[in-house]
C-alpha cells in the first residue's frame, strides 16, 4: 500500500508540472527533457492499484495498518517525487527521509517488544475444559456401575477439576502487555473458569447431598412426619442439581465465545 502511496504522489506531481508547462521551452532546456509515465503506462498502474484496493476493501484486509501505508507512502511521494520528472532526488532528501522512517519506526516498536501472545493460554483452556469434561464422565460411568463412591466422585469434581482451572486462571492472570484486540478474549477466558469453577463446586454439594444416608424419622413417628422428611430432601435434591445444571450453562455459553477463536 506504502508503494500505491508513492506511485499516487508521483502522478500527482506530473499532472500539475503538466499544467503549469503552457509556455514553450526555455532556450537552454529541450521539448522532451523531463522524464514522465506514458499516459498507457498510467492507466494499466491505475487500474491495477483499482482492482487491489477493492479486492483488498472485500476481502476484509484494508485495515488501519494498510491505510496508514498508503498515506505515509503518498507523504514520501509528495516530499521526495517533486521534481522527479526531472532529476533523482537528493541523497541529502532520501538519507533524511530514512532517518525519519528509522525513527518513527523504533518509536512505535518499542512498547511492542514485550507483548504477550494470548493464543497458546486460550488453547490451553480449551483443552483443559475437553479434559476435565472427559475425566468427570469416565468418572460418573464408574460411579453408575459402583465402582467409584459418591464422595470420589465429588472430590473429582470440587479437588481435583476446580483445581486445574485454577491453575489456567493464574496463568491468564499472569499475562501482561496484552493487545487491546485480545483483552476482551482474555477476560471472557477468565469469566468461564470463574464460571466453571462454580459449576464443578455446585455438581459436588448435589453429588453429596444426593448420596446423604437419610435421616429417617424415628418408627415411633408418625408416617406423614417421615414423609414430608423425604420431600424436603427431594426438594432439596433438586434445587441442588439445578444448580450446578445452571451454573455448568452458564459457563459453557461463555465457553463457546473463547473456543471459536482457538480453533485452527
Amino acid at each position: 500500500m506504502g508503494l500505491y502511496g508513492l506511485l499516487f504522489a508521483t502522478l500527482i506531481w506530473q499532472l500539475f508540472r503538466r499544467r503549469r508547462e503552457d509556455r514553450p521551452p526555455d532556450a537552454n532546456e529541450s521539448a522532451d527533457s523531463a522524464v514522465t509515465i506514458p499516459p498507457m503506462a498510467m492507466k494499466r498502474l491505475g487500474a491495477g492499484a483499482a482492482m487491489f484496493l477493492v479486492y483488498s476493501a472485500l476481502s476484509g484486509l484494508a485495515h488501519a495498518a494498510e491505510l496508514s501505508s498508503l498515506v505515509v507512502g503518498l507523504a514520501y511521494g509528495l516530499v521526495l517525487a517533486r521534481r522527479v520528472c526531472e532529476k533523482k532526488p537528493s541523497p541529502r532528501l532520501v538519507g533524511a527521509a530514512m532517518v525519519a522512517t528509522v525513527v518513527i519506526a523504533a518509536t512505535f516498536a518499542m512498547p511492542l517488544r514485550n507483548i504477550a501472545d494470548v493464543t497458546p493460554e486460550i488453547i490451553r483452556v480449551v483443552a483443559t475444559e475437553e479434559r476435565t469434561a472427559a475425566a468427570y464422565q469416565a468418572a460418573d460411568d464408574a460411579f453408575k456401575r459402583q465402582r467409584m463412591t459418591a464422595e470420589a466422585l465429588a472430590q473429582l469434581a470440587e479437588r481435583t477439576i476446580v483445581a486445574e482451572l485454577q491453575a489456567v486462571d493464574e496463568r491468564l492472570k499472569a499475562l501482561v502487555n496484552v493487545p487491546p484486540e485480545h483483552q476482551g478474549l482474555v477476560t471472557d477466558a477468565r469469566e468461564y473458569l470463574r464460571l466453571r469453577s462454580a459449576s464443578w463446586r455446585a455438581r459436588a454439594d448435589a453429588i453429596r447431598r444426593a448420596n446423604a444416608d437419610p435421616h429417617e424419622a424415628p418408627e415411633a413417628a408418625a408416617d406423614a412426619s417421615r414423609r414430608l422428611h423425604r420431600e424436603a430432601r427431594f426438594r432439596s435434591n433438586r434445587t441442588a442439581m439445578g444448580k450446578a445444571e445452571g451454573a455448568e450453562r452458564a459457563s459453557l455459553e461463555v465457553f463457546q465465545r473463547i473456543r471459536r477463536p482457538a480453533l485452527p
